[in-house]
């Protein structure tokens, strides 16, 4: 289970306190339970996308601010990206140069700005409830 939860959150087997994954178990899990986990956790990877993007878009309508509805593009901008990886229809880390240097940085800025993003919309969309 441990290998299966590193597999679909994108934990990086480089780590020390992560085993390496072996091809062996992914392909004894297949043949067992007859399910490509591959294209299984793609697809799960790219529905939670998919759900994410729909959620930014359903937060757009309850924020005034252009700053904010600006800043929830660009969210669902990068989700979309991260969705094109996922689904390898482009190469991101060929086409954007030092892509690997600048993907820690950029997943932590983005995840900042969503939890900002959401804890405003939240807000917004309870006052509104209740005054």
């Amino acid at each position: 289970m441990k290998k299966i939860n590193m597999i679909l959150f994108e934990n990086n087997p480089n780590d020390e306190n992560v085993e390496n994954i072996d091809e062996e178990v992914i392909e004894e899990f297949e043949t067992i339970s007859d399910i490509d986990f591959k294209q299984l956790i793609k697809g799960i990877r790219s529905l939670w996308n998919l759900f994410v993007i729909i959620f930014f878009v359903y937060c757009i309508f309850y924020v005034n601010n252009i700053i904010l509805k600006e800043l929830s593009i660009i969210l669902i901008a990068y989700r979309l990206l991260k969705l094109i990886d996922i689904l390898n229809i482009i190469n991101i880390a060929k086409t954007v140069p030092y892509f690997y240097k600048i993907k820690n940085f950029l997943l932590v800025i983005v995840n900042s700005f969503s939890i900002i993003f959401i804890t405003i919309v939240c807000c917004n969309k309870f006052i509104r409830f209740y005054f």
